[in-house]
């Protein structure tokens, strides 16, 4: 009989195995409308599985079982590591492609139902219950809420659908492994070289393109929601986990170029963690393959061209095939370039504000390392126009080659480019401005590119590639300097260059503004006569110089006094110039002050690393610096921690409210202290006195019962 019971018992499980434990991932029951709706299936094994044959049903509360998918096509294969998605026949409105839909159209989900597998002899493979149903595994899940699904927990089953099961409508709550101990840890978390580029077919003799991904580490690393990248856009992606060890391959449609191209991997929180640039891409680690043949990784790090495709298994090459060593990139080779290198070889080279159809899939950024060393991005930011987007930390460890390029598309960076006018910053780590790049009148298909050391809209977008001009050209307005018309201007400086950022200074009244930085050595009191084109930055006017040949130095050592600022003066005819302000702080931050002038409320900003946080709300201050325009805002600049004096400290008196209830809480607490103490002397005492009672009346009782 226990026998019987232990071949019971086994019985499932076995077939568990030979279905290579296929699992039901996730279920939308009502998405956009009550009939958007899908199921997904996930293969966690290191092998494809073919499950053509396969039968999905659905079971509601009352116990009826019926069809979703009456059996899978011939050749529907889930590959390992991979999903597979299965919708409504008609109904489905997301932007995924379904990789199969119910049998009919009249087929549907819905809340309390039980979603069953079974694979073609009719053996239950796995089955989800959620809400009211009444076939489940153990305990059954929640109901999905409208658009949204519930979610199977890094793909693991516990044969618990409660436990297994999340709702993405509560994505923020940290997914955490129901496995016990024994089973290798799982992590949302990966570094640069954790996950590898193992094996790339870009030109296959039939089938579609695939890259092959390979963990390295010993643990299960959660790759939901991280994104794999060519060198233009992103091309897929991934889902579910990748076990220790194991591979994951993806499959892909004529997105990678035959003559060369770049693939990037990051993780859901746009990290770097894996890249491969090949053939004439720039910044290429070897050489394009040719049709039928792939690009494998050695054990050592280096990659070679082989004839023998390996996909999902461990690669294979043939002992003549040349080898070409590359660098091992890992967490440890390199560190955060110095910000100076980064300075003065990083720069902005082209932006696609307004591309052809939509615009937050197509925008992109472009920098471009004009030095002979690779250098380190990772920890400094880029951003559009001050107060646009949030600006977009690019991850650590993210390498720009020699002569190399890196784009930075929105998907990635979600930075909104206007078309009307807007800028392409990088920020250092502390988001100070290093580089600012600015346009107006963006045309649709156009890209801002850097041509012959100046700015001009090309028709010719090269993304990833040397700027050229073509010959449309003429017919692009631009914005050259060489045939703008030239103004001057004279002023005593009072911000030098490298104050604000290393693009900008000022005389009085005037913002300059150079792209080079091609600044001579400039103080605060000098004297200068400059030469450049008049232009507006978000309504503050400037010049634009060309060079350090545009600035003639007239004098040193000139002082200036700075325009005391009124509520009534507080308008254009002051914008640019050396002022000053005296008022009491209203608000106060990191990089930002208001005070209050007569009434009127004038905002100080921090471009420098002025430490603000000694100044406090009621403080009287007196603040010395220029005077910008951001838009229809005016604000303060302090030029260094010179600028700020403290006049007076305030004083925040306690509110009337506080006044008459402290004296109240302060007698309660006192009067329950005491109460507190004579209490525990009471209790002690009356314990003391049960304890005397009971010893006097033992001692009675014993007397009683003495035999003499």
């Amino acid at each position: 009989m226990r026998f019987l019971i232990i071949l019971f018992l086994l019985l499932p499980f076995k077939a568990l195995a030979d279905s290579g434990h296929i699992v039901i991932s996730e279920i939308m029951t009502y998405g956009q409308t009550s009939k958007d709706e899908f199921v997904r299936l996930y293969n966690p094994t290191g092998s494809a599985i073919d499950i053509s044959g396969w039968k999905l049903k659905k079971k509601t509360s009352s116990g009826s079982e019926s069809n979703l998918v009456s059996g899978f096509p011939e050749e529907s294969i889930i590959p390992a590591n991979s999903g597979f998605l299965i919708t409504h026949k008609t109904d489905y409105v997301g932007a995924e492609s379904a990789d199969a839909t119910w049998s009919g159209a009249s087929y549907s989900i819905a809340d309390n139902n039980t979603i069953l597998l079974y694979n073609n002899e009719e053996i239950l493979i796995d089955k989800v219950g959620f809400g009211t149903a009444t076939d489940f595994e153990s305990e059954p899940t929640e109901n999905p809420t409208e658009g949204a699904s519930i979610l199977r927990q890094n793909n693991q089953d516990t044969d618990n659908n409660k436990n297994d099961f999340i709702s993405t409508a509560s994505a923020e709550e940290e997914q955490t492994p129901s496995s016990e101990s024994s089973s290798p840890e799982t992590t949302a978390s990966a570094s640069f070289g954790d996950i590898i580029i193992n094996e790339i077919v870009s030109d296959p003799d039939e089938g579609k393109e695939w890259i092959e991904f390979y963990n390295t580490t010993s643990n299960i690393i959660n790759i939901e929601g991280w994104e794999v990248y060519d060198g233009s856009n992103k091309i897929y992606t991934l889902l579910g986990v990748i076990y220790p060890n194991s591979f994951i391959t993806i499959e892909i449609n004529n997105r990678l170029n035959n003559s060369g191209d770049a693939i990037y991997l990051s993780d859901a929180n746009n990290f770097s963690i894996a890249q491969l640039i090949y053939g004439d891409w720039n910044g290429s680690m070897i050489e394009a393959p040719k049709k039928g043949e792939s690009i494998a990784r050695e054990t050592n790090g280096s990659y070679k061209i082989t004839t023998i495709l390996t996909k999902n298994y461990e690669n294979q090459f043939l002992e003549e095939q040349e080898t070409v060593e590359i660098q091992k990139i890992t967490s440890n080779n390199f560190y955060q370039s110095d910000i100076n290198i980064i300075e003065q070889f990083i720069t902005v080279n082209e932006i696609l504000p307004n591309p052809e159809g939509s615009d937050t899939t197509g925008e992109w950024i472009e920098l471009y390392n004009s030095g002979d060393e690779d250098i380190n991005l990772g920890g400094i930011y880029l951003d559009d126009m001050e107060g646009g987007s949030n600006p977009y930390k690019i991850p650590n460890d993210t390498i720009i080659k020699a002569s190399g390029y890196l784009l930075f598309p929105y998907n990635k960076t979600k930075l909104s480019l206007n078309n009307t006018n807007d800028s392409a910053r990088i920020l250092d780590q502390d988001k100070n401005e290093i580089i600012n790049i600015e346009y107006d009148d963006a045309k649709e298909g156009l890209s801002y590119a850097l041509l012959d050391d100046d700015w001009q809209w090309t028709s010719s977008p090269t993304p990833l590639a040397e700027n050229i001009k073509t010959k449309k050209q003429e017919n692009i307005k631009t914005t050259s300097t060489s045939s703008a018309a030239q103004n001057s201007a004279t002023g005593i400086v009072i911000v030098p260059p490298n104050i604000f950022n290393t693009q900008t200074m000022y005389i009085n009244g005037l913002q300059l503004y150079m792209f080079y930085a091609d600044w001579p050595a400039l103080e605060i009191g000098d004297k200068i006569t400059v030469w450049g084109e008049p232009s507006t930055y978000y309504g503050e006017p400037r010049l634009k110089l060309k060079g350090k040949n545009s600035i003639q130095t007239l004098s040193h050592n000139n002082s200036l006094e700075p325009l005391a600022l009124t509520s009534s003066n507080i308008d254009d005819e002051a914008v640019g110039n050396f002022v000053s302000a005296e008022g009491e702080i209203i608000e106060s931050s990191s990089k930002k002050i208001s005070i209050d002038i007569d009434g009127s409320e004038l905002l100080i900003y921090n471009k420098t690393s002025i430490d603000f946080s000694g100044i406090k709300e009621r403080d009287i201050i007196k603040i010395t610096g220029v005077l910008s325009k951001y838009n229809d805002e005016y604000r303060l600049l302090p030029r260094n921690e010179d600028d700020i004096q403290l006049i007076s400290q305030g004083i925040i008196e306690k509110s009337e409210a506080a006044k008459d209830i402290s004296p109240f809480w302060q007698y309660f607490a006192s009067t329950l202290a005491i109460s507190g103490i004579f209490g525990t002397i009471y209790l002690k005492r009356r314990k003391n006195d049960r304890t005397t009672k009971t010893g006097t009346a033992q001692r009675v009782e014993q007397r009683e019962e003495a035999p003499f």
